[in-house]
């Protein structure tokens, strides 16, 4: 029995990550009782055979020893085996010795188990500590030439990645990092299988580096690789290209395993969705992740750092309830404080605020970025994804903009402000019973022209009924604040006579950047679908053509 679960459980691993998560959940039920049946008949038809052809004993026998490579066959053929002799145990010339003979076969069905259980674990030991890649690219596969971007093309991004060069290995530092996985074809472009699946560039040469005490933080709408970069630095997909250190350790590339980084908390990784176990308190949680990551639970020590945790959190009122009593907000508190243990040197945290309210947020955004900072203590190095503008605004040290795969711009908030802020907005609210704007179709119009006349080249920029932003490009001398004044006093002049109720003035903040440089991505989508069809339709001419070809190609030769 011993040798028969030691030669199972390897598969019983296996096959348990299928049933976990996913359509595999229905079947978990009903699977394993017709997987036993599957590898059950084999023995069935073995000893029929023998029962059917005693003239072919000896080849049957031969043929019995080789199928005992399936564990449960070797199973079956032992405990026959057993019975067998036991039937003749009231013989008085049976010893111990006939019975564990080799003969019997009971020793053998035992060492083929023992034998290809060891190659099971193995091979399983193999499969968990080499992380082969999703995409399973080969060499001469034509879709393998995944190159990263040119970072040379883009003056900022060549600066950064210089700067991450000559950094110390200490931080994050990713270099070149590209990953692709294997997606089923779109609509109407063939079946759904593994044969017709399209290679999908999630991540195209990202390069950055991050030090201690510093907050990188990594902006980009849904589906721009923001969760999947993650996941390559964490080491849950392996990159195919590109080289990735984590505190001076090469954490790249399919033989290298990471465990030990977070079992030595140099390195925490909070997921975009809470890695929780439902029935376990908050703080059994902590100190679950306490003891895993080799801290004593017995030392006071390790008591008070878990309740520190707790209270920056504001889990103290709810550290006795289990996880699934928790609320969404909570639960990525949690998930946070689990991160938190054992003072990381690297934490990576993905859209950690996501389903939290404004409070809650604030909360986190302290923890995060301390405005008091014990003297001998550092914070870690921390690469944080998030859509939300005034997160990355408040905690980024450096904000990177992600696009459609790609870091397209990075550096400071004063900086992407110099760089991309190059007009003042002015949005302006109109009073529809003034007297300048009765009977007026479009007021705007006024207000624009009294803008150029004074020299300052204003168009609209969004338009409401009574309501418009106007955008003014900065004068070609940078003196901002004299215009500046120039507006405010050509505003409160004309502000009567253009029937205006109240205004503003702002430059361009983050989100407009955001915004600029998403359409980037929302534009290559919409000419990826508006040339489909026509590719599609290529295709499809193509290979009615190759058809045509054959079929006359066959008739010729008839």
């Amino acid at each position: 029995m011993l040798s028969y679960a030691y030669s199972t459980t390897p598969i019983g691993l296996i096959l348990a990550k299928r049933f976990i998560h996913g359509d595999y959940k229905a079947v978990a039920n009903w699977f394993p009782g017709v997987y036993m049946t599957f590898v059950s008949l084999p023995y069935v038809a073995w000893v029929s055979a023998l029962q059917a052809l005693p003239e072919s004993r000896d080849l049957l026998l031969i043929i019995g020893d080789i199928i005992c490579i399936v564990p449960q066959v070797a199973f079956q053929r032992g405990l026959g085996a057993v019975i067998e002799v036991s039937t003749k145990f009231d013989d008085p010339d049976l010893t111990w010795a006939q019975v564990w003979s080799w003969e019997s076969r009971v020793w053998y069905t035992i060492v083929m188990m023992l034998g290809i259980g060891s190659i099971e674990w193995v091979f399983l030991y193999k499969l968990t500590t080499t992380r082969p890649s999703a995409t399973k690219l080969k060499k001469t596969d034509p879709d393998n030439a995944i190159k990263p971007i040119d970072a040379s093309l883009n003056p900022e991004l060549a600066a950064a990645t210089r700067q991450e060069h000559q950094m110390e290995l200490a931080g994050i530092n990713a270099r070149e990092v590209v990953k692709a996985f294997r997606v089923p074809p779109p609509d109407g472009e063939g079946d759904k299988t593994k044969k017709n699946a399209v290679l999908k560039r999630s991540v195209k040469g990202v390069s950055f580096g991050i030090r201690k005490n510093e907050i990188f933080a990594l902006l980009g709408p849904n589906g721009a690789g923001k969760s999947v970069t993650m996941g390559v630095l964490a080491g849950e997909h392996t990159p195919e290209n590109g080289q990735i250190t984590l505190e001076g350790q090469v954490a790249s590339g399919e033989t290298k395993d990471i465990g030990h980084l977070y079992s030595q908390c140099d390195v925490a990784y909070v997921p975009q969705f809470d890695a929780l176990f439902p029935h376990m308190t908050v703080l059994q949680h902590l100190k679950f992740y306490a003891q895993i990551r080799g801290l004593n639970w017995e030392e006071e020590s390790t008591q008070s750092h878990v309740q520190a945790i707790v209270h920056l959190l504001g889990l103290g009122k709810h550290q006795d309830k289990e996880a699934t009593a928790l609320s969404g907000g909570y639960k990525r508190r949690l998930s946070l404080g689990l991160a938190m243990i054992g003072y990381p040197k690297v934490m990576m945290v993905d859209e950690c605020t996501t389903g939290m309210d404004p409070g809650a947020r604030h909360l986190v955004w302290d923890v995060l970025k301390p405005q008091t900072l014990h003297e001998d203590y550092d914070l870690p190095a921390i690469l944080l994804s998030s859509h939300y503008m005034d997160e990355c605004e408040t905690l980024g040290d450096t904000i990177a903009i992600m696009i459609d795969g790609e870091i397209v711009t990075v550096g400071t908030l004063p900086y992407l402000q110099g760089k991309y802020c190059t007009s003042y907005f002015v949005e302006i609210s109109i009073d529809p019973l003034a007297d300048g704007v009765t009977g007026s179709d479009l007021p705007e119009d006024n207000v624009v022209e009294a803008f150029l006349k004074e020299g300052m080249p204003a168009k609209v920029y969004e338009s409401l009924p009574y309501r418009f932003k106007l955008q003014l490009p900065f004068q070609e001398d940078g003196n901002h604040q004299s215009q500046l004044a120039d507006i405010f006093g050509l505003l409160e002049r004309e502000k009567e006579a253009l029937g205006i109720k109240f205004y503003s003035v702002e430059q361009m903040n983050l989100e407009k950047i955001f915004i600029d440089l998403s359409r980037k991505q929302f534009e290559a989508e919409e000419q990826y679908i508006s040339e489909r069809p026509s590719m599609s339709r290529r295709g499809s001419s193509r290979r009615n053509s190759q058809r045509g070809s054959s079929r006359r190609g066959r008739t010729m030769s008839v």
